[in-house]
């Protein structure tokens, strides 16, 4: 079966793949709230929780531009735009901020971007000669 992996309404291009490319490895969270006012030292390391009566997932978060970016340490699915994510501390004791999910980044997409940076940073374009 082919799973519907994105759509680009501009273009009118529908990305379909493999139920992997479903697993999201990242996610940007904007309108940021910290439970105590002020955000936390950044990067740490944290648990996460998707959904309100779903299980947590840990990972590593930054602040980077007044957005959460959270990595997980194992890819999820069914993560979506507009989905609230809630980070806890480490040890899940206490909530630290929660904010609202503007993009799920999957294992792929992930790769690509890294791939293209370090293609930028070494001066090529990732197109072999």
């Amino acid at each position: 079966p082919r799973y519907v992996l994105g759509i680009e309404p501009v273009s009118g291009t529908v990305t379909v793949g493999p139920a992997t490319g479903l697993d999201v490895s990242m996610i940007i969270a904007e309108r940021v709230v910290f439970s105590r006012g002020a955000p936390p030292p950044f990067p740490l390391r944290t648990v996460a929780q998707l959904r309100a009566h779903g299980g947590s997932i840990s990972g590593s978060a930054d602040l980077v531009d007044g957005r959460i970016r959270l990595t997980l340490d194992e890819p999820i699915r069914g993560v979506a735009a507009g989905q609230t994510v809630v980070l806890y501390d480490g040890n899940d004791d206490y909530v630290i901020g929660a904010g609202t999910i503007v993009r799920a980044i999957s294992e792929r997409q992930r790769a690509n971007h890294e791939h293209s940076h370090a293609d930028t940073a070494r001066g090529t374009s990732g197109v072999p000669a």
